[in-house]
């Protein structure tokens, strides 16, 4: 019986560390999506993404030295 509580604490421990490790990331990234969303605009996003394809998204996370 004790190996098994020893098994399920081990366990514990190390889905507590994974949230640590993931949930800090998580809020850092919602964070800044929050930040952006308040301060770009959705016409200065439309304007810099274009057309809802697959291919504008990708173009407009380039650097603007880099874009076509």
């Amino acid at each position: 019986m004790q190996g098994i509580l020893d098994k399920v604490g081990q366990a514990l421990l190390m889905a507590a560390a994974m949230a640590w490790q993931t949930g800090w990331t998580l809020v850092l990234g919602f964070t800044i999506s929050a930040l952006l969303q308040s301060v770009v605009s959705t016409d200065q996003m439309k304007k810099a993404l274009g057309r809802s394809g697959p291919k504008e998204p990708a173009l407009a996370s380039l650097p603007p030295s880099v874009r076509p």
